[in-house]
Formats: structure tokens, sequence, C-alpha cells
């Protein structure tokens, strides 16, 4: 069975048992035309008093969002954008040899395990280099280079509306 993102962070929170077919959950397959091509079933989940992983939510699903990018590819790829480009193929080797994990595995090969190892590795890496906080894969794309910003003058909003309503007299 592939796993997917949703399913490293329900397990890493709760536990959850998906139950057999009854009479009433057996409905619930035939409620849709044409039929799907899904399993239809009914999952129960039970909080974990104690996390598996010791990350906070909002850390361990950065780590976990990260590995899922790129699903078909090495999961060091996906580790490699938790980093600025210019240090990513040093940082990402770095993070698997802390991890102790082999860089070719497949996001869907890893364990709840293996991804703790890795978030133990990142967190590693920021405590050493906390400027790796603020370096964010999605943004960083939209950003101009500073090469492309030299010429740009930046001037106060009021500055614009004097010049503007000036204008228009």
């Amino acid at each position: 069975m592939q796993r997917a993102r949703n399913r490293y962070l329900a397990d890493n929170l709760c536990r959850y048992f998906k139950h057999q077919s009854q009479s009433s959950h057996e409905q619930l397959g035939k409620a849709f035309v044409p039929k799907p091509d899904v399993d239809v079933g009914v999952v129960s989940f039970t909080p974990l008093v104690k996390p598996r992983t010791q990350y906070d939510f909002k850390f361990f699903e950065r780590i976990t969002r990260h590995i899922f990018n790129f699903r078909q590819k090495y999961s060091i790829r996906c580790i490699e954008t938790l980093f600025p480009k210019e240090y990513r193929k040093d940082l990402g080797l770095m993070t698997y040899k802390l991890a102790d994990l082999e860089p070719t595995l497949r996001p869907t090969q890893l364990t709840i395990e293996d991804i703790n190892k890795l978030a133990t590795a990142y967190k590693y890496l920021l405590e050493k280099h906390p400027e790796l906080k603020l370096y964010n894969y999605r943004t960083s794309r939209h950003l101009l280079p500073l090469s492309n910003t030299k010429d740009i003058i930046v001037q106060d909003c009021a500055e614009i509306l004097e010049e503007n309503v000036g204008m228009s007299i």
C-alpha cells in the first residue's frame, strides 16, 4: 500500500483502525454512481497520549510536506528543498548522513521513524545555522535576484500621492 503525507501525520498523532465491512458500511460504496475505483470504509482515530515523534506538529508537518513534494523522485531531492539553492546538495547529503539513511529511498518507502531521523538531522542543522529557519522554498522562487533589483527606486506612498494630486490640479 502506498503511503501518503496525511497518513504519516496521522501515524504520528493517533492510532487508527479501519472497520471491517458491516451492513451499514457496505452501503457507503453503493451510494456513488458510477462506482468509484477506490475502497470505501470507515476509519476510527484514537489520539495517542504521546506522539511518536518529539517534534511539534508544525515542524513535523513541514518536513513531511517537503518529503512528499516529489513523490516519484529520490527523497534526497525533496529534503534539498529545505535549503537555499547554493547549499542544497551539500546540506541535503549532510542531512541524510546525520540521519543514517540511504538517499536513494523514495518518499513512499520511508517509515515514520525515518522521517523522525530526518527531522532530527534538520533540527541539528537549524541549530548550527539559524539563518536556515528563514528560508522558504515556495516563496524564494518569486523573489527577484539582487542583480535585477539594482536600479529599483523605493518611494514613500505619501510622495507618490503628492505627485498624483499635483498632476490633477
